[in-house]
């Protein structure tokens, strides 16, 4: 059994309603890499050993094991609201209280294990990258100053015709191990062969939530093999969870989706597409159909069965009635940095989102756009 005692570290206690705070002079508690306790910091408190001084991490958090919050919540977000940033002031630690279901005498003191010092550093929950590609780190900088068109067209999409099983587990990998140095312990992700990159999250130890992308084009046959991977991931690893991945309204009919949210509902899966990605995107729904891909999504059920809603930038203020009515079961991804980057001149609607009771999660999209797959920087550039 693993013990680990990390001394007199700041706590950031990130609550699902209200004001974040920081807990001062805490002492978190660690058997087999679950955290079972946080308790005040005493002058009796084992001290740690010269040799044990934390290690450098990005975000700050004194320990490497994924503590971040299981994929089931809705918003996929870092902290289940655009606002969850540590903007609360520090709790008096005479008066603070530990989180939930962690209060406790610390009775796991480790005689036998690691003490670490934390003085000076701060514990944060586990982040989440609610929407990302991650293999994509195998094209960083490969399509760099280029329109959102160019981008896909030109580049992108050449690239990804010729991607293997293999070469997607091992970018698969290198994400993996990037996203957990900055702090990033559950990622959702959209992307092809899912299987790979679900082996690449379970030998990492990072929690996932997998979408098998499949588009119309692929036919019932390429539909079905990726709707048949959803419920394999399904079943395969405690931290792994398992989405349904049609690519996006304008890459996948309206007979598929209303297939798709059949299954969701059925098999209780969520479903993970883009989705008014852009305001052109919108504009062109609206001229080619009469209606915005909002529109598309709630009369095909997707809504209804409950989706996560990439980038939604396009969304306009008549589809916030409609997303309110789905509130409970939808959210929408936010990756400013790639709105930024391609300068596409709109970001997502976080306010107008939030005002309808919509969560927005934040993520990076796939590094080939946004670079990197660090949270924080995504966090500071979100309006």
């Amino acid at each position: 059994m693993t013990r680990v005692l990390i001394r007199n570290v700041a706590v950031l206690v990130v609550p699902e309603q209200g004001e974040c705070r920081v807990d001062e002079a805490q002492d978190i508690h660690i058997h087999d890499d679950l955290v079972t306790a946080i308790t005040p910091t005493t002058a009796d408190s084992p001290t740690a050993n010269p040799t044990d001084s934390p290690t450098d991490s990005p975000t700050g958090s004194p320990t490497g094991s994924p503590t971040g919050s299981p994929t089931g919540s809705p918003t996929g977000s870092p902290t289940g609201s655009p606002t969850g940033s540590p903007t609360g002031s520090p709790a008096d630690s005479s008066t603070a209280s530990p989180p939930d279901g962690l209060a406790g005498s610390p009775t796991d003191a480790p005689s036998d294990g690691e003490v670490i010092d934390g003085t000076g550093l701060v514990a944060v929950p586990g982040l989440v990258n609610s929407h990302t590609h991650s293999p994509m780190v195998m094209m960083r900088g490969a399509a760099e100053d280029l329109s959102i068109a160019d981008w896909f067209n030109q580049r992108i999409w050449p690239m990804e015709v010729n991607l293997t099983p293999e070469r997607v587990r091992v970018g698969a990998r290198l994400a993996c191990a990037e996203m957990l140095l900055a702090g990033v312990t559950t990622f959702v992700d959209h992307y092809f062969h899912a299987d790979q990159i679900a082996a690449a999250a379970i030998e990492s130890g990072i929690r996932a939530d997998l979408a098998p992308t499949y588009f119309s084009s692929a036919g019932a046959d390429g539909i079905k093999a990726a709707v048949d991977t959803t419920r394999e991931l399904s079943r395969l690893h405690p931290r792994i969870t398992a989405s349904l991945g049609p690519h996006a309204t304008y890459t996948v009919t309206d007979d598929d989706l209303k297939r798709t949210a059949e299954i969701a509902r059925a098999e209780g899966f969520r479903i993970h597409l883009h989705a008014a990605e852009t305001g052109d995107q919108t504009q062109a729904s609206l001229d080619n159909h009469g209606v915005t891909p909002v529109q598309v999504l709630e009369r095909t059920g997707v809504l209804e069965a409950g989706a996560l809603i990439a980038h939604g930038c396009g969304i306009r203020d008549d589809d916030l009635p409609i997303l309110e009515r789905y509130a409970d079961r939808t959210a929408v991804a936010s990756c400013p940095k790639v709105y930024l980057k391609l300068a596409m001149g709109e970001v997502t609607p976080i306010k107008g989102l939030r005002s309808a009771g919509v969560q927005v999660g934040i993520g990076t999209d796939g590094a080939a756009v946004h670079n990197t797959l660090d949270v924080w920087e995504a966090i500071r550039m979100s309006p």
